[in-house]
């Protein structure tokens, strides 16, 4: 499973055996290169992550798209943040959410190395 273990804004790896003690791998290359990050919370009114909310996030160029899931591998699962690697971009030029219900929402112009809250029809916390 893919994680951010130690909240550095880079993908960490757990691998869990049947027959052997579970390893953690931390990833210590985004240390070295410096690169930006973003977290975003997708949570209902109460609170709960949300399965497929599609998200798209802009910087300069380059938009990345990813849709949360609950999944994470074989018989795996996560709950958490949606990471997006930023490179040498501070800022987000523009956020678009897409809610299962058909709602939207939108931010523009966030900076990099937050965790952002989202909930539909909200604004977002940091």
């Amino acid at each position: 499973m893919a994680f951010d273990f130690d909240h550095d804004g880079d993908q960490d790896i757990v691998i869990a055996s049947t027959n052997a003690p579970a390893q953690l791998f931390l990833n210590r290359w985004a240390d070295r290169i410096q690169n930006h990050w973003l977290k975003l919370r997708l949570l209902d009114g109460r609170g709960h992550e949300v399965p497929g909310v599609m998200v798209k996030v802009h910087t300069g160029k380059r938009v990345q798209a990813k849709t949360s899931s609950f999944s994470n591998g074989y018989l795996s699962s996560y709950v958490g943040p949606m990471l997006f690697g930023l490179g040498k971009a501070t800022r987000v030029d523009l956020i678009e959410v897409l809610w299962p219900d058909g709602s939207s929402s939108h931010l523009e112009n966030v900076r990099a190395d937050e965790e952002i809250e989202l909930r539909p029809n909200s604004p977002p916390t940091q």
